[in-house]
């Protein structure tokens, strides 16, 4: 499924919930149409900018960000397995070890910054990449709560965006994910996937979807 996920509790206008649920029936599905299912699901500089733009024509204040994200599971406290996407440069430049890296395109990861009267919420179009059987349930999108900027912590010198912490009372489960913001980041900048055409047609289908259904187009 490639259905986006609002995070519980989280505070946001019913024009924003309802763009959130036109990203979810139909950016990736869009997507498959054009470049081949699940392709897009690994490209987050291709969705993010597309969230963005949609967010945009949309009338809300939406811009895309340069992150390193982490997820970690544990049960029990015992630690099960932790992934990082984005984070061997940051990890780098704090002289901590870098182990199991795989260098297959950019060194980061993009998601959407986007507010409107409640807050600022944290869109990450590409979550599904990260699924693994430590945490077999992780959407395939999420939306969720973005801190304030004067409650952010750091982590590794750079701020925290965002968190969410899911718990398993019963089995003593828990799984967290954070994504820190790393704004230095710009190699992405003139990448085909960030040039990529296809995000036009999707663009516009998302669009067309969303005022079909007669939601609401300002915030």
């Amino acid at each position: 499924m490639n259905r986006l996920s609002m995070n519980h509790g989280m505070a946001v206008s019913c024009p924003l919930k309802d763009a959130l649920q036109t990203i979810s029936g139909t950016l990736h599905p869009a997507f498959d149409q054009l470049i081949g299912a699940g392709v897009s699901a690994r490209l987050c500089i291709t969705c993010s900018l597309t969230v963005r733009d949609f967010l945009a024509e949309l009338g809300f204040r939406s811009r895309t960000v340069s992150v390193g994200f982490m997820i970690w599971a544990s049960e029990r406290g015992v630690d099960l397995h932790s992934i990082g996407i984005g984070m061997a440069g940051i990890l780098a430049a704090q002289g901590a070890a870098v182990t199991n890296y795989r260098h297959d395109g950019w060194d980061g990861h993009m998601v959407t910054l986007v507010s409107d009267s409640q807050g600022t919420v944290l869109v990450d179009p590409t979550l599904m990449q990260a699924r693994r059987p430590a945490w077999p349930d992780l959407p395939a999108m999420i939306a969720t709560d973005a801190l304030p900027p004067a409650a952010r912590p750091r982590y590794l010198d750079h701020p925290v965006l965002a968190t969410t912490d899911d718990r398993d009372d019963a089995r003593g489960y828990a799984v967290r994910m954070m994504w820190i913001a790393n704004p230095r980041n710009k190699a992405w900048r003139g990448s085909p996937a960030a040039l990529m055409p296809e995000r036009r047609e999707v663009l516009s289908r998302m669009l067309q979807v969303h005022a079909e259904l007669g939601r609401t187009s300002s915030p």
